[in-house]
């Protein structure tokens, strides 16, 4: 009998911006028996845009997460991307209380306390941990 894989909808935090994580973190959940998944998130150049900020850069943030199930956010403190990981994270819970999963690379990093307030789970970065979090809060 053919098992059928539950589709999970990600927003995915600018923070997966950095190095090769974006590309590293879809190949780890290609792993998963249990889940597909369909990612969503706002392209770099726009994160970075200086045209895209306040209301303005909110609204764009929103639109994207509106169809998601959870926002995955690359553990670490990113200083440029301050005020869109803020809006990330305003639009996750002020919106649809969708769960906040933070990933994290590596151990040592440090995280914002605003992440740290609002993250439903933190996970290392181990398929497994990523998938049993999926699994507890979707």
């Amino acid at each position: 009998m053919e098992t059928v894989q539950k589709r999970i909808q990600c927003y995915l935090s600018c923070s997966w911006y950095f190095d090769q994580a974006y590309e590293e973190l879809a190949k780890m959940l290609e792993k998963s028996n249990e889940f597909t998944f369909d990612f969503h998130t706002v392209q770099a150049h726009i994160a970075r845009s200086p045209s895209y900020q306040g209301r303005l850069r909110y609204e764009r943030i929103k639109d994207k997460m509106e169809t998601c199930d959870a926002l995955l956010l690359l553990g670490g403190v990113y200083t440029h991307y301050h005020d869109w990981i803020s809006k990330e994270i305003m639009a996750c819970k002020s919106e649809g209380d969708k769960p906040l999963i933070v990933v994290l690379k590596d151990h040592n990093l440090h995280i914002s306390p605003v992440v740290k307030r609002y993250a439903d789970r933190c996970v290392p970065w181990n398929a497994e941990e990523l998938f049993k979090a999926f699994h507890d809060l979707i």
